[in-house]
């Protein structure tokens, strides 16, 4: 049997050192994966989290599913008080639609999830409240979310 020279055995242990730097790396890029999708889960349920707490408030107030509706379809019909009420759901829905917005461009959420919220979102932004308030108050909103409430 021949014997290793010293040169030999640290070819063989940077190769060694080598095969385990890969393996290392491959194991903790599947862990940022995993890690990646475990955050966009979790921003995704709180985001779905929020839109329930919005739509369950209304559901189960009735004054305020009234002004809602009344403000969502002829907002020229409700009073101030009655309009900065609305006002301020509305800033909580379209602030909530342009955190997923912002979220998809981040990767904080999957692009898929986005689009489980988009006809909601579009649906509610075609209200004449909800015009109304967009006309009023869309520079409140990053322009990233402006230019895609315009293409929209």
């Amino acid at each position: 049997m021949t014997k290793l020279k010293l040169s030999d055995l640290a070819s063989i242990a940077e190769i060694l050192a080598s095969v385990v730097v890969i393996a290392s790396l491959a194991y903790i890029g599947l862990e940022l994966r995993q890690n990646t999708q475990a955050m966009q889960q979790a921003s995704y349920q709180s985001a779905n989290d929020y839109l329930l707490q919005l739509d369950l408030a209304q559901a189960t107030n009735e004054e305020l599913n009234r002004l809602v509706m009344k403000a969502e379809s002829t907002p020229a019909d409700v009073t101030e008080e009655e309009w900065e009420r609305f006002t301020k759901m509305a800033y909580s829905r379209y602030g909530l639609w342009e955190f997923i917005v912002l979220a998809d461009q981040e990767d904080a959420i999957n692009s898929s999830q986005l689009l489980v919220f988009e006809p909601y979102f579009v649906e509610t932004a075609c209200d004449p409240g909800y015009v109304q308030f967009w006309g009023d108050h869309n520079v409140g909103f990053s322009p990233v979310f402006q230019q895609y409430i315009e293409k929209k």
